[in-house]
């Protein structure tokens, strides 16, 4: 347990502050609670970085930082940052005064190339009406933006925003909450479609209250200005491979659950937690009523048939593939057998060669022949009948012999 290891380390440096007691596992795993933590952390860092001795130097010993706070200092988290090279997990809350799109963006635009796990959780409900977000245009999809360019993915992501609960204690009037992504489906397609992503991400979390999530996770966007296209295209690369998912709370449907599996093949978690459009009191027991029973085994089915379909899917691309590449192969030898017989028409000018016909050709249709250049003998079949004015000729040569 770290947090135990750091006090007893702060206890013995407070003890024995000269008998050289190691800190590393003081500066290993920091969680902060308090928004004035973050200042002094800072401090201490810059203090240490300052007097360029490796006793002292504590900013390569910070592994894991998590910020549990809604009102910290954006400005000074983002300095403290850029003082942490080797910081492998980040969690940060984000409330809803104290960061702005601006502030993220700068977070994450340099890569931090030795992070595995970055989780972002979201809380932008306020109190008193406010309309300054929607007339700026304030919306952090420039986050998901700056991490799609990052040149190395992250194994584990995280980006999670909380449902609004109204105070029931609140008799003010109810008004349009701000909301966090405004072009979800374009710049989350952006960053799970991206080759970092396809490279190294294996779990995905996203949580986003009420918004259709499966066209961002199985439609890819090239870039921002070009019209997605589907991954079953080789223009693309494929998805990456998940080995957990968590869509909890979002818009899904039982047909988006076969999309989903169907799309992420090697998927071994899926979580579905409270999301639009499906049962949320049901649940699996001996005394589940009828309904709720045909539910969960018309879910099991689809889950089970999700491979099937799937191999269906891929045995349609491929003879799709296969006919338009057949088709191609058969256009390019037609036109090389027109060019071939023009030659010889234009060096001999003796006959005139029969022109190929365009279109597919079967896979029977052979394309050589075993009959040599001699006329081929007469065929066997019945004699034909003299005509009659060929049987009187011969009759009248009898007669005069």
């Amino acid at each position: 347990d770290y947090v135990t290891d750091q006090q007893t380390v702060l206890a013995l440096t407070r003890c024995l502050p000269y008998a050289g007691i190691s800190v590393d596992r003081l500066f290993h795993s920091i969680r902060i609670r308090q928004p004035e933590t973050v200042p002094r952390l800072y401090r201490r860092i810059r203090a240490g970085l300052a007097q360029n001795a490796s006793t002292s130097d504590a900013s390569h010993l910070v592994y894991h930082l998590s910020v549990e706070t809604w009102n910290v200092d954006a400005d000074v988290l983002t300095n403290l940052l850029r003082l942490l090279p080797s910081l492998r997990t980040l969690i940060v809350w984000i409330g809803p005064s104290n960061f702005s799109p601006e502030h993220l963006e700068e977070m994450f635009k340099p890569p931090m190339h030795n992070l595995k796990c970055l989780s972002l959780r979201f809380r932008p409900y306020v109190r008193k009406a406010t309309y300054y977000q929607f007339h700026k245009g304030s919306y952090f999809d420039s986050t998901l933006l700056a991490l799609s360019t990052w040149p190395q993915g992250l194994p584990t992501l995280s980006i999670v925003q909380d449902t609004f609960t109204p105070d029931p204690s609140d008799l003010s009037p109810r008004f349009a909450q701000p909301i966090v992504f405004f072009r979800l489906a374009l710049h989350l397609s952006l960053l799970i479609h991206s080759p970092a992503s396809h490279a190294s991400l294996t779990s995905l979390r996203i949580r986003i209250p009420a918004r259709p999530i499966i066209q961002p996770l199985t439609i890819a966007y090239l870039h921002p200005t070009v019209p997605p296209i589907s991954t079953n295209t080789n223009t693309v690369p494929p998805p990456p491979s998940l080995d957990f998912l968590d869509v909890a709370t979002c818009n899904v449907s039982e047909t988006d659950i076969e999309k989903l599996l169907m799309h992420f093949t090697r998927l071994k978690h899926l979580v579905l937690d409270e999301c639009t459009n499906l049962p949320r009191a049901w649940s699996v027991s001996s005394q589940a009523l009828g309904s709720e029973l045909e539910w969960w085994s018309a879910l099991g089915r689809r889950l089970v048939m999700a491979g099937v379909k799937r191999a269906r899917e891929r045995e349609k691309e491929l003879r799709t593939w296969y006919e338009e590449n057949f088709y191609r192969r058969s256009l390019r030898r037609d036109e090389d057998e027109s060019q071939v017989h023009v030659e010889d028409e234009r060096e001999t000018q003796i006959y005139e060669p029969k022109r190929p016909k365009r279109g597919r050709r079967g896979l029977a249709t052979a394309t050589i022949t075993l009959r040599g250049a001699t006329t081929s003998p007469p065929r066997a079949g019945p004699a034909k009948k003299p005509s009659p004015e060929r049987s009187r000729r011969h009759g009248a040569v009898s007669s005069s012999s």
